[in-house]
Protein backbone atom coordinates (compact mmCIF):
# COMPACT_ATOMS: atom_id res chain seq x y z
CA UNK A 1 0.00 0.00 0.00
CA UNK A 2 1.57 3.24 -1.12
CA UNK A 3 0.75 6.17 1.27
CA UNK A 4 1.15 8.66 -1.56
CA UNK A 5 -1.90 7.13 -3.21
CA UNK A 6 -4.11 7.07 -0.14
CA UNK A 7 -7.00 9.55 -0.16
CA UNK A 8 -6.21 12.40 2.23
CA UNK A 9 -8.81 13.32 4.81
CA UNK A 10 -8.45 17.07 5.22
CA UNK A 11 -10.89 18.92 7.47
CA UNK A 12 -11.38 22.45 8.69
CA UNK A 13 -9.81 23.43 12.03
CA UNK A 14 -11.96 23.40 15.13
CA UNK A 15 -11.17 26.99 16.03
CA UNK A 16 -7.78 28.40 17.00
CA UNK A 17 -7.11 25.79 19.64
CA UNK A 18 -8.03 22.86 17.47
CA UNK A 19 -5.73 20.95 15.17
CA UNK A 20 -5.75 20.38 11.45
CA UNK A 21 -6.21 16.95 9.92
CA UNK A 22 -2.85 16.30 8.28
CA UNK A 23 -4.11 13.27 6.40
CA UNK A 24 -2.67 9.93 7.44
CA UNK A 25 -2.73 6.43 6.02
CA UNK A 26 -2.08 3.03 7.53
CA UNK A 27 1.25 1.73 6.31
CA UNK A 28 2.02 -1.91 5.60
CA UNK A 29 5.42 -1.06 4.14
CA UNK A 30 8.23 -3.49 4.92
CA UNK A 31 10.65 -0.59 5.13
CA UNK A 32 9.30 1.10 8.24
CA UNK A 33 12.24 2.76 9.98
CA UNK A 34 10.09 3.64 13.02
CA UNK A 35 8.58 0.73 14.86
CA UNK A 36 5.20 0.77 16.55
CA UNK A 37 3.56 3.55 14.51
CA UNK A 38 0.34 2.84 12.65
CA UNK A 39 0.00 5.97 10.51
CA UNK A 40 2.09 7.76 7.91
CA UNK A 41 1.66 11.44 7.13
CA UNK A 42 0.09 11.65 3.69
CA UNK A 43 2.47 14.35 2.41
CA UNK A 44 5.58 12.60 3.74
CA UNK A 45 5.35 8.99 2.63
CA UNK A 46 8.28 6.63 1.99
CA UNK A 47 8.05 6.91 -1.80
CA UNK A 48 8.24 10.70 -2.02
CA UNK A 49 11.29 11.73 -4.06
CA UNK A 50 13.04 15.05 -3.37
CA UNK A 51 16.11 16.12 -5.33
CA UNK A 52 16.09 12.64 -6.91
CA UNK A 53 16.41 10.97 -3.53
CA UNK A 54 14.04 8.74 -1.60
CA UNK A 55 13.59 9.40 2.13
CA UNK A 56 16.26 7.81 4.30
CA UNK A 57 14.91 8.71 7.75
CA UNK A 58 11.67 8.28 9.63
CA UNK A 59 10.50 10.82 12.20
CA UNK A 60 7.80 9.83 14.67
CA UNK A 61 5.61 12.43 16.34
CA UNK A 62 4.47 12.20 19.95
CA UNK A 63 1.08 10.93 18.75
CA UNK A 64 2.71 8.22 16.63
CA UNK A 65 2.57 9.49 13.08
CA UNK A 66 5.58 8.86 10.82
CA UNK A 67 7.12 11.49 8.56
CA UNK A 68 9.60 10.13 6.01
CA UNK A 69 12.26 12.79 5.44
CA UNK A 70 15.74 13.26 4.00
CA UNK A 71 18.75 13.46 6.31
CA UNK A 72 20.68 15.55 3.80
CA UNK A 73 17.92 18.14 3.60
CA UNK A 74 17.54 18.37 7.38
CA UNK A 75 21.31 18.78 7.74
CA UNK A 76 21.31 21.49 5.11
CA UNK A 77 18.55 23.65 6.62
CA UNK A 78 19.56 23.24 10.27
CA UNK A 79 22.39 25.12 11.96
CA UNK A 80 22.56 22.81 14.99
CA UNK A 81 22.30 19.37 13.41
CA UNK A 82 18.57 19.29 14.13
CA UNK A 83 19.20 19.88 17.84
CA UNK A 84 22.07 17.38 17.69
CA UNK A 85 19.79 14.54 16.63
CA UNK A 86 21.65 14.05 13.35
CA UNK A 87 24.99 13.40 15.05
CA UNK A 88 24.36 9.66 14.93
CA UNK A 89 23.60 7.56 11.87
CA UNK A 90 20.24 6.46 13.24
CA UNK A 91 17.46 6.26 10.66
CA UNK A 92 14.74 6.96 13.23
CA UNK A 93 13.97 10.06 15.25
CA UNK A 94 11.39 10.43 18.01
CA UNK A 95 10.26 14.01 18.51
CA UNK A 96 8.13 15.54 21.25
CA UNK A 97 5.88 17.54 18.93
CA UNK A 98 2.44 16.42 17.79
CA UNK A 99 1.92 15.37 14.18
CA UNK A 100 -0.11 18.50 13.38
CA UNK A 101 2.84 20.66 14.50
CA UNK A 102 5.49 18.63 12.69
CA UNK A 103 3.35 18.65 9.57
CA UNK A 104 3.55 22.46 9.46
CA UNK A 105 7.26 22.48 10.29
CA UNK A 106 8.21 19.97 7.59
CA UNK A 107 6.04 21.70 4.99
CA UNK A 108 7.87 24.96 5.77
CA UNK A 109 11.31 23.31 5.61
CA UNK A 110 10.54 21.67 2.29
CA UNK A 111 8.81 24.71 0.82
CA UNK A 112 5.55 22.81 0.36
CA UNK A 113 2.20 24.66 0.38
CA UNK A 114 0.13 23.85 3.46
CA UNK A 115 -2.41 26.66 3.76
CA UNK A 116 -5.09 24.19 2.64
CA UNK A 117 -4.82 22.56 6.07
CA UNK A 118 -5.92 25.88 7.64
CA UNK A 119 -3.89 25.31 10.81
CA UNK A 120 -4.76 27.55 13.76
CA UNK A 121 -2.26 30.16 14.91
CA UNK A 122 -1.47 28.25 18.09
CA UNK A 123 -0.15 25.35 16.01
CA UNK A 124 1.72 27.63 13.63
CA UNK A 125 3.45 29.14 16.66
CA UNK A 126 4.26 25.69 18.00
CA UNK A 127 5.74 24.78 14.61
CA UNK A 128 7.88 27.93 14.60
CA UNK A 129 9.07 27.12 18.13
CA UNK A 130 10.02 23.67 16.87
CA UNK A 131 11.89 25.09 13.88
CA UNK A 132 13.95 27.32 16.15
CA UNK A 133 14.64 24.40 18.50
CA UNK A 134 15.92 22.32 15.61
CA UNK A 135 18.14 25.09 14.27
CA UNK A 136 15.94 26.28 11.39
CA UNK A 137 15.54 30.06 11.17
CA UNK A 138 11.91 30.88 10.20
CA UNK A 139 12.99 34.24 8.75
CA UNK A 140 14.43 32.62 5.66
CA UNK A 141 11.13 30.86 4.92
CA UNK A 142 8.83 33.87 5.23
CA UNK A 143 9.12 35.49 1.80
CA UNK A 144 5.96 36.03 -0.26
CA UNK A 145 4.76 32.85 -1.99
CA UNK A 146 6.53 30.62 0.54
CA UNK A 147 4.33 28.49 2.86
CA UNK A 148 5.03 30.35 6.12
CA UNK A 149 4.13 33.72 4.58
CA UNK A 150 0.90 32.27 3.21
CA UNK A 151 0.02 30.67 6.56
CA UNK A 152 0.34 33.94 8.47
CA UNK A 153 -1.50 35.98 5.84
CA UNK A 154 -4.30 33.41 5.96
CA UNK A 155 -5.14 34.67 9.47
CA UNK A 156 -4.51 38.38 8.82
CA UNK A 157 -8.11 39.34 7.91
CA UNK A 158 -9.63 37.61 10.95
CA UNK A 159 -7.00 37.71 13.71
CA UNK A 160 -4.60 40.42 12.57
CA UNK A 161 -3.07 41.39 15.91
CA UNK A 162 -2.35 37.76 16.83
CA UNK A 163 -0.83 37.10 13.39
CA UNK A 164 1.22 40.30 13.65
CA UNK A 165 2.41 39.29 17.13
CA UNK A 166 3.63 35.99 15.75
CA UNK A 167 5.48 37.74 12.93
CA UNK A 168 7.00 40.17 15.40
CA UNK A 169 8.07 37.41 17.78
CA UNK A 170 10.24 35.84 15.08
CA UNK A 171 11.17 39.09 13.26
CA UNK A 172 9.39 37.97 10.10
CA UNK A 173 9.65 41.26 8.26
CA UNK A 174 7.65 40.62 5.11
CA UNK A 175 4.61 39.00 6.79
CA UNK A 176 4.64 41.76 9.44
CA UNK A 177 4.55 44.47 6.77
CA UNK A 178 1.68 42.79 4.94
CA UNK A 179 -0.31 42.08 8.12
CA UNK A 180 0.07 45.67 9.37
CA UNK A 181 -2.36 46.81 6.66
CA UNK A 182 -5.07 44.82 8.47
CA UNK A 183 -4.42 46.63 11.77
CA UNK A 184 -5.43 50.17 10.88
CA UNK A 185 -8.79 49.76 12.63
CA UNK A 186 -7.23 48.10 15.69
CA UNK A 187 -7.30 50.19 18.86
CA UNK A 188 -3.77 49.88 20.26
CA UNK A 189 -4.97 51.07 23.67
CA UNK A 190 -6.67 47.68 24.07
CA UNK A 191 -3.48 45.70 23.41
CA UNK A 192 -2.81 43.22 26.21
CA UNK A 193 0.54 43.02 27.97
CA UNK A 194 1.06 39.46 26.77
CA UNK A 195 0.56 40.41 23.12
CA UNK A 196 2.77 43.49 23.51
CA UNK A 197 5.57 41.31 24.88
CA UNK A 198 5.16 38.79 22.07
CA UNK A 199 5.23 41.51 19.39
CA UNK A 200 8.41 42.90 20.90
CA UNK A 201 9.63 46.51 21.15
CA UNK A 202 10.78 46.86 17.53
CA UNK A 203 7.58 45.80 15.80
CA UNK A 204 5.34 47.38 18.44
CA UNK A 205 7.10 50.72 17.98
CA UNK A 206 6.76 50.45 14.21
CA UNK A 207 3.04 49.65 14.44
CA UNK A 208 2.49 52.57 16.81
CA UNK A 209 4.44 54.75 14.39
CA UNK A 210 2.21 53.69 11.50
CA UNK A 211 -0.90 54.61 13.49
CA UNK A 212 0.64 57.91 14.59
CA UNK A 213 1.71 58.84 11.07
CA UNK A 214 -1.73 58.12 9.63
CA UNK A 215 -3.45 60.05 12.42
CA UNK A 216 -1.16 63.05 11.87
CA UNK A 217 -1.72 62.84 8.12
CA UNK A 218 -5.49 62.82 8.63
CA UNK A 219 -5.29 65.91 10.84
CA UNK A 220 -3.17 67.74 8.30
CA UNK A 221 -5.59 66.87 5.52
CA UNK A 222 -8.94 67.68 7.13
CA UNK A 223 -8.05 70.57 9.46
CA UNK A 224 -7.05 72.89 6.64
CA UNK A 225 -9.87 75.47 6.43
CA UNK A 226 -12.33 75.32 3.57
CA UNK A 227 -11.80 78.00 0.93
CA UNK A 228 -14.53 80.60 0.35
CA UNK A 229 -15.76 82.10 -2.89
CA UNK A 230 -16.15 85.80 -3.59
CA UNK A 231 -19.08 87.15 -1.56
CA UNK A 232 -22.31 87.72 -3.47
CA UNK A 233 -25.66 89.26 -2.65
CA UNK A 234 -27.13 85.78 -2.14
CA UNK A 235 -24.16 84.39 -0.18
CA UNK A 236 -22.09 86.83 1.83
CA UNK A 237 -19.32 86.29 4.35
CA UNK A 238 -21.79 85.46 7.14
CA UNK A 239 -23.41 82.68 5.12
CA UNK A 240 -20.07 81.22 4.12
CA UNK A 241 -18.93 81.30 7.75
CA UNK A 242 -21.63 78.73 8.54
CA UNK A 243 -20.12 76.32 6.02
CA UNK A 244 -16.62 76.98 7.36
CA UNK A 245 -17.83 76.28 10.89
CA UNK A 246 -19.64 73.09 9.86
CA UNK A 247 -16.47 71.84 8.13
CA UNK A 248 -14.34 72.69 11.16
CA UNK A 249 -16.64 70.74 13.53
CA UNK A 250 -16.66 67.69 11.27
CA UNK A 251 -12.88 67.87 10.79
CA UNK A 252 -12.25 68.11 14.54
CA UNK A 253 -14.45 65.09 15.18
CA UNK A 254 -12.61 63.04 12.57
CA UNK A 255 -9.16 64.19 13.63
CA UNK A 256 -9.52 63.46 17.32
CA UNK A 257 -11.95 60.56 17.58
CA UNK A 258 -11.13 58.36 14.58
CA UNK A 259 -8.87 55.32 14.26
CA UNK A 260 -6.25 55.23 11.49
CA UNK A 261 -8.43 52.80 9.54
CA UNK A 262 -11.00 55.45 8.62
CA UNK A 263 -12.46 54.72 5.19
CA UNK A 264 -12.74 57.31 2.44
CA UNK A 265 -16.47 56.56 2.30
CA UNK A 266 -16.88 57.55 5.96
CA UNK A 267 -14.77 60.63 5.35
CA UNK A 268 -16.95 61.71 2.45
CA UNK A 269 -20.23 60.99 4.25
CA UNK A 270 -19.16 62.91 7.37
CA UNK A 271 -18.40 66.11 5.48
CA UNK A 272 -21.46 65.84 3.27
CA UNK A 273 -23.74 65.51 6.32
CA UNK A 274 -22.11 68.52 7.94
CA UNK A 275 -23.25 70.80 5.14
CA UNK A 276 -26.76 69.56 4.35
CA UNK A 277 -28.25 73.01 4.96
CA UNK A 278 -26.04 74.79 2.43
CA UNK A 279 -28.09 76.09 -0.52
CA UNK A 280 -25.51 78.26 -2.32
CA UNK A 281 -24.44 76.51 -5.52
CA UNK A 282 -20.93 78.02 -5.40
CA UNK A 283 -20.48 76.84 -1.80
CA UNK A 284 -21.68 73.37 -2.76
CA UNK A 285 -19.24 73.21 -5.66
CA UNK A 286 -16.34 74.28 -3.44
CA UNK A 287 -17.41 71.79 -0.78
CA UNK A 288 -17.61 68.80 -3.14
CA UNK A 289 -14.31 69.71 -4.78
CA UNK A 290 -12.65 69.84 -1.36
CA UNK A 291 -14.22 66.53 -0.29
CA UNK A 292 -12.81 64.88 -3.43
CA UNK A 293 -9.41 66.37 -2.70
CA UNK A 294 -9.48 65.18 0.91
CA UNK A 295 -10.48 61.65 -0.08
CA UNK A 296 -7.73 61.49 -2.71
CA UNK A 297 -5.11 62.70 -0.24
CA UNK A 298 -6.25 60.28 2.45
CA UNK A 299 -6.28 57.39 0.00
CA UNK A 300 -2.64 58.14 -0.85
CA UNK A 301 -1.44 57.87 2.77
CA UNK A 302 0.52 54.67 3.36
CA UNK A 303 -1.48 51.82 4.88
CA UNK A 304 1.30 49.49 6.04
CA UNK A 305 4.73 49.50 7.61
CA UNK A 306 7.64 50.66 5.50
CA UNK A 307 10.08 47.75 5.00
CA UNK A 308 13.26 48.34 6.96
CA UNK A 309 15.57 46.96 4.26
CA UNK A 310 15.58 44.68 1.23
CA UNK A 311 15.64 40.98 1.93
CA UNK A 312 19.24 39.67 2.01
CA UNK A 313 20.53 36.14 2.41
CA UNK A 314 24.24 36.96 2.51
CA UNK A 315 26.10 34.23 4.30
CA UNK A 316 22.89 32.40 5.15
CA UNK A 317 23.51 28.66 5.64
CA UNK A 318 19.92 28.04 4.57
CA UNK A 319 20.22 29.85 1.22
CA UNK A 320 19.04 27.78 -1.74
CA UNK A 321 17.94 24.89 0.45
CA UNK A 322 14.38 24.57 -0.77
CA UNK A 323 13.97 21.73 -3.26
CA UNK A 324 13.38 22.88 -6.81
CA UNK A 325 10.06 22.15 -8.47
CA UNK A 326 11.79 19.97 -11.07
CA UNK A 327 13.31 17.76 -8.37
CA UNK A 328 10.39 17.66 -5.95
CA UNK A 329 7.92 14.83 -6.48
CA UNK A 330 4.76 14.06 -4.58
CA UNK A 331 4.86 17.21 -2.47
CA UNK A 332 1.32 18.42 -3.04
CA UNK A 333 -0.02 17.09 0.25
Amino acid sequence: MNPDHQPSQHSQPQGDHGSQDIGTSTSDSNAQPVQGAANVATAFGPSRVVDRMFPDMGVMSSDQVIFYVHRQHLSRVSTNGFAGLLSSLATSLFLEERASVLNIAFHIMYGMPCAHYSPPLVEIEAALDALVRYGVNPYFYASPLLPLYELLLLHAPYRPIEAYALAGKYSLEEPAVAISAHLLAYDLSTLSDDLAIKIGPVYLRRLMGLHRDRTNALKAIVLRPLENHTPTLMCGEASQAQLTQAWAYAAAELAWDTLPGLSTNTLQTTFEKAATQITCLECQALLHARIREVCQQWFAVKVRLSPVQPRRLMGNPQDSTLPSEDNLSGCTG
